[in-house]
């Protein structure tokens, strides 16, 4: 690395750009026999948590799973036809689960194992965090890495969660990629909570394959045109909140700027409330898209950002957001602590503003983007040259680690702590 201007930038290399073809509607997308592709998410209910697969069309009205020692319980059944893809998604809720257990589960004769994360408003947590991940390919800046990575520390218990931050799969609307990639997810994503939100690549046929593969906890579960596009859940003694900066303004799409502002701001502020706070400190929120980064990249650093900012920004400082996570942007940046482009301190200890990271370096067949604007005064690491994830350690209710990993090496790339003085943001927010 070379530093200048208080960022630390990689050698400005190669972008890679490769664009798929959408699969038509007459090749049609049919799974294997099944069950495969599982993955869990959690609920807004403590102990609960859905387990969702796919079978191939058995003409079954439920799904059926099994906890051993714990219980049976049966779920519900969906599908689509987009993309001409032929299939069962299958959704089972398990209940009355313990906090950081190991359970065997069975769901119509496969059998996986979780791992639950710790119990609402206990410490420490650990999460992976990832953004513009896709299926295994064979070129550089592919997500090879950052796929056997998750799933080696998914065996080992090594995480309670991951998050990842739009753009899934990289599908280009080819529903057997979307299969591909949740069958090379399932080793991680059946064993811990994987936790989404919608990127731009997702956007084929309206967003449907990604609003019907998962089950997000969110205001519009059953309502198709918003489901999984914004929501909030805790986990731990942290607070995640995620948005569809997908849906605000884009013509192609319909426009929920205000009804995402509106979740937002009256979700964030019960979880800054004082006693919610005292029980939940941390406040976490994704979204695919960044407030802050200095790609060089016009449209989305010089324009599309500084909209965002607008947006959103004002909520974050009125609610204390600690971090937000995004991607889009193919490598790896991390903000000072930030409000409306002025830097705070170029410190993380008990920052009042919040950090921004883009994540977007997981690794897809577009490959990484290592070319930089000049640095600017709020950007403190500029990374470009290496497929990698995030880990996020919540110590305590002051203390939280992020460290930024090469996937293929497990190397250290960055790391920072950021420390909160609770009782002074309490006066601040509250007096």
């Amino acid at each position: 690395f070379r530093r200048h201007l208080g960022c630390e930038v990689a050698e400005i290399g190669a972008m890679y750009f490769r664009v798929l073809a959408a699969c038509t509607a007459l090749a049609h997308a049919v799974v294997n026999r099944g069950p495969e592709q599982f993955h869990v998410a959690v609920t807004n209910t403590p102990g609960d948590f859905v387990v969702t697969y796919v079978t191939r069309d058995s003409g079954a009205a439920s799904s059926a799973c099994e906890v051993k020692g714990h219980g049976s319980f049966t779920g519900t059944t969906r599908t689509y036809t987009d993309g001409g893809w032929q299939g069962i998604i299958n959704a089972v809720t398990l209940t009355g689960l313990g906090a950081e257990t190991r359970y065997t589960y069975t769901c119509e004769g496969v059998t996986r194992e979780l791992r639950t994360p710790p119990a609402v408003a206990t410490l420490p947590l650990r999460l992976a965090a990832v953004a513009d991940l896709g299926e295994a390919c064979n070129k550089p800046g592919c997500g090879n890495a950052t796929i056997k990575a998750l799933a080696d520390a998914a065996k080992e218990g090594a995480f309670d969660l991951m998050l990842h931050a739009g753009d899934i799969a990289y599908s280009s609307g080819d529903q057997d990629i979307w299969d591909e990639y949740m069958r090379e997810m399932d080793p991680s994503a059946s064993r811990m909570p994987y936790m989404v939100c919608a990127g731009n690549h997702e956007h084929y046929y309206n967003f449907s394959s990604y609003r019907q593969r998962f089950d997000m906890p969110g205001p519009h579960v059953a309502d198709q045109a918003r489901r999984n596009l914004w929501g909030s859940f805790d986990v731990g003694g942290v607070h995640f909140a995620y948005v569809s900066t997908e849906h605000l303004g884009n013509k192609k799409v319909p426009d929920f700027t205000d009804e995402q502002v509106d979740f937002l701001r009256a979700d964030l502020a019960t979880a800054a409330s004082r006693e919610q706070r005292e029980k939940v400190p941390w406040i976490v929120v994704s979204g695919h898209r960044p407030l802050y980064c200095s790609t060089k990249d016009f449209y989305d650093c010089g324009m599309n950002s500084v909209r965002l900012r607008k947006v959103f920004e004002p909520i974050f400082k009125e609610f204390g957001v600690d971090l937000y996570l995004a991607g889009h942007l193919h490598n790896y940046e991390r903000s000072w602590p930030v409000f409306n482009g002025v830097v705070e301190k170029r410190s993380y200890v008990n920052a009042q503003n919040t950090v921004h990271a883009v994540i977007g370096s997981a690794g897809d067949n577009e490959g990484l983007t290592d070319t930089w604007e000049q640095c600017p005064s709020w950007s403190a690491v500029q990374e470009g040259k290496h497929v990698g994830y995030a880990e996020l350690l919540f110590t305590n209710s002051s203390s939280m680690t992020f460290n930024y990993r090469n996937a293929a090496t497990g190397a250290l790339l960055d790391s920072f702590e950021l420390t909160k003085d609770r009782a002074q943001r309490r006066e601040q927010v509250f007096v």
